[in-house]
């Protein structure tokens, strides 16, 4: 399973109510849990790490010129900004959509990354019981699908 449908999966099932479900159904979504969460953490452990990484000295100057920036051409307000100041335009624009473009690559492939799990199957029945029970959608049971037996 890739990382980011289970960690869809987790948030979904990790709050439901189980009062309906049976014994082997609510057991069985619990292990599920179980087996999800370090994956969760980890998963989160690394987006958080990755951000700090981001927010770098280089980040810090840029933003601070894209403030100053802002000031300088608040007086251009039909937007005819001289050429000097459209380079400078040009190469902050450039600098923060090439960083986020880096920062959105390296999100898709950290949720892309395949994980080996066992995943602990329950009836379809059961499962709707329980998303019907906790307001769920269908979009949420399609979500769930490799749980369902």
């Amino acid at each position: 399973m890739k990382t980011k449908e289970i960690i869809k999966a987790y948030n979904i099932i990790s709050n439901i109510k189980v009062a309906s479900l049976t014994d082997d159904a609510a057991l069985a979504i619990w292990k599920d849990v179980k087996v999800f969460r370090p994956i969760v953490e980890e998963y989160n452990k690394s987006v958080e790490e990755a951000k700090k990484s981001l927010n770098d000295d280089e980040l810090k100057a840029m933003s601070e010129r894209a403030q100053k920036f802002n000031e300088k051409t608040k007086e251009y307000q039909n937007g005819n900004l001289p050429e000097e100041l459209q380079k400078e335009k040009a190469e902050i624009e450039k600098f923060f959509i090439s960083r986020n473009a880096k920062a959105e690559k390296y999100f898709a492939e950290l949720g892309d990354a395949e994980v080996d799990i066992d995943v602990q199957k329950v009836e379809e029945t059961e499962m709707l019981k329980a998303l019907k029970e906790n307001g769920k959608t269908f979009e949420d049971m399609n979500a769930l699908e490799c749980f369902l037996k």
